[in-house]
């Protein structure tokens, strides 16, 4: 177990630096004392990709690199450290990996405060996963909690699942807030309006009339954060699969938003507790959030896990660590070596001997097997010969049955578009009551036919060939001969 006298945590936001010892804060530094800060959130390039839960671990580091250059787009010019960590899902043999990598030199220089004195951080801590620590402290039962995080440069959210961590999004920043309120003409510094959020925030009756607007404006910044909330909620409820949020915990860096709760209350989480980070008995630090990171730290030690460790500047090792300590020691070893050396080439001679004879044996027990082993692939590979031919002549036989199928349903299509081109045109024909003198069928859309009709008639013959225009044939024409007893017959050419 690794666990710390102290842990002195340096915020990458403010000249705030804290210690604690896993019981309290503001405990005097030592020797041992571990350096810790956080990545800023914008600073982390987070990626996730499913995998099937028997995976290897060399496999899944492998594939972690190859798909955070690939898919997550980093720069193959450029140094990072990648870490990851694995969600379980309710199917069983799923997991979902989340990536997180860290460029060095962009995050040297957003620590760039944090490196000023040594050039070395012990722990990096991404910070959504910080909060952690109040599970692990039992400072709060496991449920479904979602925390948010509003500071000048950065704001986002963490969801965990009966304890667990499962999701991270950033949301808008008090920057971006400043930026909105002054597109609706309204004017403030990021200290100003943080300090507005402490005091008034979404609490209506805080404000006059000379403000009334700053409030309804602050009013329809927050529902479009909690509105984009919402859709990352729907979207984890889906893949993680949990009912509701039980909890909500929710501060700027400095403290708590005023008249959070009634606004949350009304904009639906009915049955969510509302709190802020001042969840840390002896935590009197101004930013909460700094506590809660410097306990999350100090716990990965106690528990010796650095998996979560994302740092790019480790601790220099002590000097029996570096290349000089261990020549050096190596040196004296290899002196007082040197002189037992006669006596171990008598002993290592004859364990030399004994190593060979069993080698022999094992040999000769392996090309035994080697023979068996390759005997059985031979028959594999002759059954899997056999199964593909047997699968190509398959397919083939069913391709034929296909064409088959095809082919009935075409002449079944053409016979039933010659009758029903038949059957329409005599429908037509009793409708106008006209006489046949000569029908020929060319092909399934074309037809020639004679109608014979008295004087009286003479207009059916127009009704007849206006209607076959209506029924959709293209092609509708005519030439009329009148005969010596007053009958008109015309010869009427149609196509569709």
């Amino acid at each position: 177990m690794l666990a710390p006298v102290c842990v002195v945590y340096i915020d990458p936001f403010s000249d705030q630096k804290l210690s604690f010892d896993g019981k309290d804060f503001g405990v005097a530094k030592n020797k041992n004392s571990i350096k810790a800060s956080r990545v800023p959130y914008a600073n982390v390039v987070i990626h996730s990709f499913k995998v099937n839960s028997s995976i290897g671990e060399d496999e899944l580091r492998t594939m972690v690199e190859i798909k955070m250059y690939e898919e997550a787009g980093l720069d193959l010019q450029k140094n990072y450290k990648i870490i990851y960590i694995k969600k379980n899902l309710d199917i069983t043999d799923t997991l979902i990996i989340e990536t997180f990598a860290i460029e060095e030199d962009k995050t040297k220089a957003a620590l760039c405060d944090v490196l000023k004195e040594d050039k070395y951080i012990d722990f990096l801590a991404l910070p959504f996963l910080s909060f952690s620590t109040l599970y692990t402290n039992k400072i709060l039962a496991p449920k479904n909690d979602l925390f948010v995080y509003l500071d000048e440069t950065e704001a986002f959210l963490a969801i965990y699942k009966n304890g667990q961590y499962i999701s991270t999004k950033s949301i808008m920043n008090l920057q971006d807030m400043v930026k909105k309120l002054k597109a609706d003409d309204i004017t403030i510094s990021v200290e100003e309006l943080t300090k507005v959020l402490i005091e008034k925030g979404l609490d209506i009756t805080a404000y006059n009339d000379d403000n009334i607007s700053l409030s309804t404006a602050l009013q329809t910044l927050f529902m479009e954060i909690f509105n984009k909330i919402n859709d990352i909620l729907l979207h984890n409820r889906n893949v993680f699969g949990f009912d509701n949020i039980d909890r909500i915990f929710m501060s700027t860096a400095n403290g708590r938003v005023r008249g959070l709760k009634g606004f949350l209350h009304s904009f639906g989480y009915v049955d969510a507790e509302i709190n802020d980070f001042n969840l840390l008995k002896n935590c009197n630090a101004q930013r909460f959030f700094s506590c809660i990171v410097a306990s999350y730290v100090s716990d990965q030690y106690e528990q010796n896990n650095m998996a979560e460790n994302i740092t790019l500047f480790p601790r220099p090792p002590r000097f029996l660590k570096t290349q000089v300590g261990q020549l050096s020691l190596l040196s004296g070893i290899a002196t007082s070596i040197f002189a037992l050396y006669p006596i171990y080439l008598l002993v290592d001679t004859s364990l030399l001997q004994n190593n060979f004879d069993t080698l022999t044996i094992q040999y000769e027990a392996i090309k035994k097997n080697s023979a068996a082993f390759n005997a059985q692939l031979t028959q594999v590979k002759n059954e899997l010969k056999s199964a593909t031919e047997l699968k190509t002549e398959q397919e083939k036989n069913l391709g034929n049955i296909a064409q088959s199928i095809d082919e009935l349903y075409m002449m079944k299509a053409s016979s039933q578009t010659y009758i029903d081109f038949i059957v329409k045109v005599n429908r037509l024909l009793k409708k106008h009551s006209l006489m046949v003198r000569m029908i020929e069928q060319k092909g399934a859309n074309k037809m020639s036919i004679e109608v014979v009709a008295n004087q009286n008639q003479r207009d059916n013959i127009a009704k007849f060939m206006e209607d076959l225009i209506q029924e959709g044939f293209l092609g509708v024409t005519t030439s009329e001969i009148r005969s010596d007893k007053v009958l008109y017959i015309s010869k009427i050419e149609i196509e569709r």
